[in-house]
């Protein structure tokens, strides 16, 4: 009997048994957040990572990590991981976890190492504005979002592995209410793992097949061409200037469409912030549910 699904978009039904209500109902709850997920992830999968959407998908992947808290405090579950203490299919679990901390300190050294550069740059166009003096700084932030596509696929990579650490993993297990804790949290990890793999993708967003020299650089710099997230927008300017600075954007750099790149720049330092703090509350929620693993199984 498999214990835990194969794909995020592939989810077994729990199991139909009577089990402790409350066990029985907070398994379900946890099942129905991670519906949720599995929906927006199939929505998202289709697009450029917007900003509101990662922010949504953070808040209900937090929203899992207090309803597995929750599950973990029962009596009946405390039971259960007693019993499957120190089995490969708790081990994965365990595991698992550690991979999704490690996940999210990347993912937030990515966030200030973008918020320090567009910080950066920022500060260099209030101060020098728009010349050729400026294009170094400009260059420096381009190689800067692209060194961390290294980085990112590199998490990717990881991310990966702890899904399929899970998906892969199948024991015979007779108790059917163990059954249903092993679902439910190998659901949890392998949901986890693909909605910080989008948030990874959210660092690559502008490294598509959309060309910005395609464009007109007037376009591109004065807002009217927008793209799904300020990632993207900002990159958007950033190649536009590089244009003109080099003489073939057609066109000189003017006050609208500097002031369009500092809000621009300002709108990531922003988006950075926000997603930090929607990220720490993830981090804590997800080391307190493995503490709780832990405490559960030394008692």
């Amino acid at each position: 009997m498999e214990v835990f699904s194969s794909s995020p978009t592939c989810f077994i039904p729990l199991p139909s048994i009577s089990l402790p209500t409350r066990f029985n109902h907070l398994a379900e709850t946890v099942d129905v957040s991670l519906q949720k997920l599995k929906s927006w992830l199939q929505a998202s999968a289709a697009s450029t990572p917007s900003d509101n959407s990662l922010s949504n998908g953070l808040a209900e992947l937090s929203r899992v990590s207090s309803l597995v808290e929750n599950l973990l405090q029962v009596p009946t579950t405390q039971r259960m991981i007693i019993g499957i203490r120190g089995k490969n299919c708790f081990d994965v679990v365990l595991d698992g976890y550690v991979g999704l901390l490690e996940a999210c300190n990347v993912i937030r050294e990515l966030l200030m190492m973008t918020k320090e550069r567009s910080q950066g740059l920022h500060s260099v166009f209030r101060r020098k504005g728009a010349n050729r003096a400026t294009t170094c700084s400009i260059d420096a932030f381009v190689i800067s979002r692209g060194s961390k596509k290294k980085i990112v696929h590199q998490c990717l990579n990881q991310s990966n592995q702890v899904s399929e650490n899970c998906s892969r993993y199948s024991e015979a297990e007779k108790d059917l209410e163990t059954l249903v804790l092993l679902k439910v949290m190998g659901d949890v990890i392998i949901i986890s793992a693909s909605v910080l793999s989008y948030l990874l993708t959210y660092f690559l967003s502008s490294c598509g097949n959309w060309c910005p020299w395609k464009v007109p650089t007037r376009f591109l710099l004065k807002n009217r061409v927008n793209r799904g997230n300020v990632l993207s927008q900002v990159d958007d300017s950033i190649h536009a200037l590089r244009m003109l600075f080099s003489g073939k954007g057609g066109g000189d750099v003017d006050g609208v469409a500097m002031r369009e790149t500092q809000r621009r720049l300002k709108a990531v330092e922003e988006q950075m912030d926000h997603l930090e703090i929607k990220l720490e509350n993830l981090f804590k929620g997800m080391i307190q549910n493995r503490v709780s693993l832990l405490n559960i199984i030394s008692n």
